[in-house]
């Protein structure tokens, strides 16, 4: 979020082309509002010495990856038309998990919400405070809102995980100072068809496709084409790890 602009973002919205580790694209545009007039900043993980993100677990994370308030408040955010790009051109139509992280301290009197129009909300990961076991209540896990309420202490965190979603909406109420941080978990399965040997017949084609174990859809397909033996064009499907395939 290094690029993170509050005068664009809250005047209707900046439009974000991340580059992801395997040179993917996730693009999206971020808005939002701070009914009190509250200001955002884009900060370096860990946001705070005390915060179990970038302390206990996800470490080393580079650039400003945190949209971090700058003093107790509410702000509003919201990131809109999600989609991702692999290298090879292929456009993600969903298949791709949005990952959603406290990224500082809920503590009394603060909360987290966050609302998808993807699949819903499922925990990833439970983060532990950089001492004791202490965690915020949570509520709504399995389903289209999670909230996070804080408590007294020094506080773990949690990682949330949404598939499909092109929408999601995230409130963060700071009594102090509130952090989100926002990731993608996907992979590229990719299918091809070679023969060996010779075919029966020289107009048999077949059809090879990734497919669903959980659900029995066509993920992606292909169709071989011509006389020879190939390798034919490929299947290509943009997966979560959440996602389980057959090929």
């Amino acid at each position: 979020m290094t690029t993170y602009a509050q005068a664009t973002v809250f005047g209707g919205g900046q439009a974000f082309s991340i580059t992801l580790s395997d040179g993917s694209i996730l693009s999206f545009t971020l808005s939002g509002n701070s009914p009190g007039g509250d200001t955002m900043l884009a900060v370096v993980a860990p946001a705070w010495s005390g915060a179990a993100t970038g302390n206990t677990a996800f470490l080393g994370i580079p650039g400003k990856p945190i949209l971090y308030t700058a003093a107790g408040g509410t702000v509003n955010l919201t990131l809109s038309n999600m989609k991702v790009t692999p290298p090879n051109g292929v456009v993600s139509t969903g298949q791709y998990k949005l990952v959603v992280a406290d990224a500082e301290s809920t503590n009394g009197g603060e909360s987290l919400t966050f609302t998808t129009n993807g699949g819903a909300w499922s925990l990833d990961d439970k983060v532990n405070p950089i001492s004791g076991a202490i965690f915020p209540t949570t509520t709504g896990t399995g389903t289209a809102t999670f909230t996070e309420t804080g408590v007294a202490g020094t506080v773990g965190a949690y990682i949330m995980g949404s598939l499909s979603p092109t929408t999601v909406n995230v409130q963060l109420v700071a009594g102090g100072l509130q952090g989100v941080m926002f990731a993608v978990q996907y992979s590229t399965i990719t299918a091809n068809k070679v023969i060996s040997g010779s075919r029966g017949n020289a107009a048999d084609q077949f059809t090879y496709k990734v497919t669903s174990t959980t659900g029995g859809s066509t993920l992606a397909t292909a169709t071989s084409t011509g006389a020879g033996n190939g390798p034919f064009g490929a299947a290509v499907a943009t997966l979560s790890s959440g996602v389980t395939e057959d090929t």
